[in-house]
């Protein structure tokens, strides 16, 4: 309980009237004053009273008119409020706490209860304008008393959140070469046969075999006994590794680079969390890794996940023009280093004859010690990266096999193609996603020509990463802007190809 100004007021005037008695000694003053301070604990005596009864009979409650809204899109709190009495003497407001980040657009959050009132309702429309999880901290109750003199706060009815997604792209193409793909998102077989729910194939009965299983239309069929497998569930652990570096930030009319692959690799989640696989997530900015989630399989998991990727945004810092290698030139630079750049440390038969090499003085090593100079500055070269030391750092440490999926931009070529070499360890499925820069290059499509050039570039460098074994590479972007940049050049040149 807390004492208002009011209260002060009437106090200082309890003591004004103790200082005239004590100097104009006069009694009667001193005896006014004490009929007030009297009055006073009388007075919050009862509101203590009426505020016990009135705050366990006060029902509150505060919903939201949707549990999942994009950015910026306004929707409705409903907050009421229910006594079945006021108490006298006592004025009751609720007020509705959005969070720090959302606009009120319309509407009032509070309402009030007097005496007579039994209920009060109230909406007011509201948009949370950052994605994440808006959450509406438990309505606040205030009871002050009629005279004004004291009142008390607390805390009544539940907390409301609301998931704030962002913004996705309206037409999202993926594909190779211009051509959508049409599988399924986290679509996976297994190669086990056994009992299980997907039927597999048909075979003739052998000794051993379970007599249940025994497929008896193929066997009238047939004139044999078969048995009908099943393909047997496996799960599919999943790394989601996810570039928001700068240059992500790269934004065309409907969303940004970084908005496209969003989009996508949360399509990947959704399907992994109806399959109960494994997902763990791999973020990386210009400054270094900024999430490192292990896979699990879990509904916690799954939430803890959504919820990061949402709240990724492209990083402020760093350098956004990435490495110099590009076109098809960038991955015959990265083959220069050859397959010891996935590992900081060379074989142990190269580091002896490197060593064998410096000691020896003659002309023969001489020739032969730049290049293995030059080798080790390539591998240096790659330390920093953020994208390739994260793939190689954390994936590492992954038990078991791991289907990787990489989701970044075309700007650091050569780091991209050594960090899809690290992630094919033990034979293991890479899915690179890659959006090309051209189609959110707003100044391009001036000239289409020279942006179709720029795209059979990004082509022949996404072509030549599906060449490595258990790789598939795949072009993100908007639709339509891709769309204008092929119709224009098969306008121009009907025998056009982008292979």
């Amino acid at each position: 309980m807390r004492v208002t100004r009011r209260f002060w007021e009437v106090a200082g005037v309890g003591g004004f009237l103790c200082v005239l008695a004590v100097v104009l000694q006069r009694p009667f003053l001193a005896g006014a004053a004490g009929i007030l301070a009297v009055w006073l604990l009388v007075r919050q005596y009862l509101f203590t009273t009426h505020l016990r009864k009135g705050s366990e009979a006060l029902s509150v409650t505060q919903t939201a008119s949707r549990t999942r809204v994009i950015t910026d899109e306004p929707f409705l709190v409903t907050l009421s409020a229910s006594i079945p009495q006021v108490p006298s003497g006592v004025d009751i407001s609720v007020r509705s706490s959005p969070p720090l980040a959302a606009t009120t657009e319309s509407g009032s959050s509070s309402v009030q209860l007097s005496a007579g009132d039994t209920d009060a309702t109230t909406s007011y429309r509201v948009a949370i304008p950052t994605a994440g999880v808006g959450r509406f901290d438990r309505p606040e109750v205030t009871l002050r008393s009629a005279d004004g003199l004291f009142e008390e706060s607390l805390s009544v009815g539940d907390a409301t959140t609301v998931t704030v997604e962002p913004r996705a792209p309206r037409r999202v193409h993926v594909g190779e070469g211009g051509q959508r793909i049409s599988t399924g998102y986290g679509e996976h077989t297994s190669d086990q046969r056994g009992s299980g729910i997907e039927p597999a194939e048909i075979r003739q009965y052998v000794h051993g075999d379970d007599i249940s299983r025994i497929d008896w239309k193929a066997t009238a069929r047939l004139n044999q006994p078969h048995i009908r497998d099943y393909q047997v569930p496996t799960a599919q652990q999943t790394a989601l590794v996810v570039d928001h570096r700068a240059s992500t930030r790269l934004s065309g009319v409907d969303g940004s680079a970084l908005d496209y692959l969003r989009e996508v690799s949360l399509a990947f989640l959704n399907s992994a969390a109806e399959l109960d696989d494994p997902v763990g997530l791999y973020s990386v900015s210009d400054h270094g890794s900024t999430h490192v989630v292990r896979p699990r399989a879990s509904d916690e998991q799954y939430r803890r996940l959504r919820q990061r990727l949402h709240n990724l945004s492209a990083s402020a810092g760093g350098d956004a023009v990435g490495d110099t290698t590009t076109g098809s030139g960038s991955a015959a630079d990265a083959t220069t280093g050859n397959d010891s750049v996935a590992d900081r440390t060379q074989p142990t038969h190269t580091r002896h004859f490197a060593t064998a090499i410096v000691s020896d003085s003659s002309q023969y090593s001489e020739t032969l010690y730049p290049y293995f100079r030059a080798t080790d500055r390539y591998v240096e070269r790659f330390s920093d990266k953020p994208l390739f030391s994260a793939v190689k750092r954390h994936l590492s440490r992954v038990q078991g096999s791991v289907q990787t999926l990489i989701f970044t931009d075309d700007t650091n070529r050569g780091e991209l193609y050594e960090a899809v070499k690290v992630a094919r360890k033990d034979d293991s499925h890479v899915l690179v996603f890659i959006t090309p820069r051209i189609l959110f290059d707003q100044d391009a499509f001036g000239n289409l020509e020279a942006a179709y050039r720029e795209y059979q570039d990004f082509e022949r460098f996404r072509t030549q990463l599906s060449t490595f074994e258990g790789v598939s590479a795949f072009e993100v972007g908007p639709a339509d802007r891709l769309a204008a940049i092929l119709n224009r050049q098969q306008h121009t040149d009907p025998t056009a190809s982008t292979r």
